[in-house]
């Protein structure tokens, strides 16, 4: 499973919106997802553990990660 579909995934998971996937192909933008800064720590928490990458303090504004692609090439650069 690629990074992508697996943020997407988890964004199911703690938005507890199902199929989420035609939403984001509409829009990508994490507010038009329903997703608010209490979810966007929750989402975080979670791609930690999943991806074994720890965010960096100072990037854990969620106004920074306003779509499903910035927080997937944030996680690509922790990766690296």
């Amino acid at each position: 499973m690629d990074i992508k579909s697996k943020v997407i995934e988890l964004i199911e998971e703690v938005s507890e919106i199902k199929n989420i996937k035609p939403m984001i192909e509409r829009s990508e933008l994490l507010e038009d997802l329903g997703i608010n800064s209490m979810v966007f720590i929750s989402l975080v928490v979670e791609v930690e553990n999943e991806f074994g990458v720890e965010f960096d303090d100072d990037n854990l504004d969620y106004r920074d990660f306003d779509t499903v692609t910035s927080i997937c090439d944030y996680i690509n650069t922790l990766l690296l």
